[in-house]
């Protein structure tokens, strides 16, 4: 037993220290957002990727991978147990609904650029959509939900009702919603006047009625506050024609349900509004994206798996501009026209009144103007929103990125491709939204924009998307090389794993070494002090 323990360790040593030929080592898979190795996303580590120890600059053991967080750095392999097979990464999601059989929708509105609000195969009527525009989705693309402001009648879509839509009997409708805090209809039958069959935010809650052909009521369902700190959620409503089950769902999982009664005919048969109801004075604040309808109620196996074919971005929500939770002290500017335009008035959607001019507008126009904010501590920045002023035909067209950690010194962001500065295009007009999604995410506190050119004057509103940075993550040096996790925080994949892995199979060669003949363990040359080979050693006989 001690000879086997000895090629055990040395095993361990050999498997973990120095990278074998004959083993197939592969970069780790990582986890978004991942805790990058490095505080910033210049230049790489090592290259090129795959390669293992001083052929890629990296220390003995480790491998350059590109580590998620869109850099190549120096981290712990793991070990592919097949070499011939690639692995494989599959949703725990998908894994337990790959085989659930899900029909076809009567209609699916992606409500994305490409479709806009077209239905995606022509079943339905293409939406007439009023002042609302694209915005970014759950599955992190800049441009692939619409979003809806929440303080006009003319904030809306209106789908036509021509056949594919008037399911009336069982139903399911399902969408992805990022709340804004404010109630309105998500899905509506009848634009006007009595009610059809509804999906809406009530009270800050996801709230659904399905009332009979008549319009006369049944009993409703509410439940589950929306928050706008919760990000993109997977909601929808069900009603059971068999069984008289309505049901809400909230991110695939059945949150209350209610026997309004088996058999009814239901009030699908006008036209749909999403947003706004006329007469109504709820006007829907937030984005919807992926709105779809099926003519049957849904289980939750099939919604889950529905649920599952979006890979929802992480860390992607307002760090709050829009909100207030970036306070007035904490956004700076070059300088400012008058204190109404001064740089706390830069908050995405905010209306001009009450003295105040809905935007920041600078002093002069020059190059020279810039707009501060501070996050308060080391944040990922994904994405970046900008408006214009509310009340003016005035905007920034193109503009600048700086960021920073001190509040003093700044680098320039820079295109991933050309390496210079990059130089983002702004604003059309005075209130849509222009987004931009940041290629290479920061891990900043101070995020500084530069006018770059202007329409009129240079006044602006912005939001900035992400999230903050776990508290106890270290600030690396430029070059630094990570080769274990900081106290109780992992390198976007955890070493525990590559430990795991390599007790399983070192418990596998003891077991083999075990269940040799004891004549052939015996008889397995040993090694004296100076490295020769002593002679085989007898069993003695008892």
């Amino acid at each position: 037993m001690a000879l086997s323990r000895r090629i055990i360790v040395s095993s361990f040593l050999l498997l973990f220290a120095i990278p074998s030929q004959s083993r197939d080592l592969i970069c780790p898979t990582f986890e978004e957002p991942g805790e990058c190795p490095r505080d910033d996303h210049e230049s790489s580590l090592c290259q090129p990727e795959g390669k293992t120890g001083s052929a890629s600059g990296c220390p003995p053991g480790l491998i350059c991978c590109n580590t998620g967080c869109q850099f190549l750095d120096c981290v712990v392999p793991e070990v592919n147990p097949n070499p011939t097979q690639p692995q494989k990464v599959m949703a725990t999601e998908d894994l337990g609904n790959k085989n659930v059989s899900v029909p076809d929708p009567v209609a699916l509105y992606p409500l994305d650029a490409i479709h806009k609000t077209k239905e995606i195969k022509n079943r339905a009527g293409t939406g007439i959509a009023g002042d609302v525009f694209l915005a970014p989705g759950p599955d992190g693309n800049i441009d692939s939900s619409h979003e809806f402001l929440g303080k006009a009648h003319s904030q809306y879509i209106e789908f036509p009702n021509v056949g594919a839509l008037d399911v009336w009997n069982s139903m399911t409708m399902l969408c992805w919603l990022f709340p804004g805090g404010q109630d309105g209809p998500l899905f509506n039958y009848k634009i006007s006047g009595s009610w059809g069959v509804h999906l809406w935010v009530v009270s800050g809650k996801l709230f659904a009625r399905f009332t009979k052909r008549d319009y006369s009521f049944t009993h409703a369902l509410m439940h589950t506050e929306l928050k706008p700190e919760d990000g993109w959620r997977f909601v929808g409503a069900s009603y059971d024609s068999t069984s008289g089950y309505a049901k809400l769902w909230i991110d695939g999982i059945e949150v209350v349900k209610s026997n309004i009664g088996a058999h009814l005919h239901l009030a699908t048969q006008d036209n749909v509004r999403m947003g706004v109801k006329n007469g109504d004075g709820r006007f829907f604040k937030g984005r919807i994206a992926q709105m779809q309808v099926y003519n049957v109620a849904l289980s939750q196996k099939q919604i889950q798996a529905i649920r599952s074919k979006t890979q929802v971005a992480a860390c992607q929500k307002p760090l709050g501009m829009e909100r207030g939770l970036i306070t007035d002290a904490q956004i700076t500017a070059s300088s400012q026209w008058d204190e109404h335009h001064s740089a706390a008035k830069a908050r995405l959607h905010l209306m001009a009144g009450y003295g105040k001019q809905g935007a920041w507008s600078a002093a002069a126009n020059s190059r020279n103007q810039w707009l501060r904010v501070d996050l308060g501590s080391k944040t990922e920045v994904k994405i970046i929103g900008t408006q214009g002023g509310n009340r003016y035909d005035q905007w920034v067209t193109s503009y600048k990125l700086e960021y920073g950690n001190n509040g003093r010194s700044f680098r320039h962001y820079r295109d991933p491709e050309s390496g210079n500065d990059k130089v983002f295009t702004a604003n059309k007009d005075k209130d849509t939204v222009a987004y931009h999604k940041l290629n290479l995410p920061m891990r900043v506190r101070y995020i500084r924009v530069i006018p770059w050119t202007w329409h009129n004057h240079i006044t602006m509103r912005m939001e900035l998307y992400g999230c903050p940075v776990s508290k106890g993550v270290p600030t690396l040096p430029h070059k630094a090389v990570t080769t274990q996790a900081p106290a109780k925080e992992p390198v976007c994949n955890k070493v525990v794993n590559v430990f795991l892995k390599l007790k399983r199979q070192l418990d596998e060669l003891e077991k083999e070494l075990k269940s040799l003949p004891k004549r052939a363990v015996d008889t397995i040359p040993d090694r004296g002090p100076r490295g020769m080979t002593q002679t085989p050693r007898k069993r003695r006989n008892s």
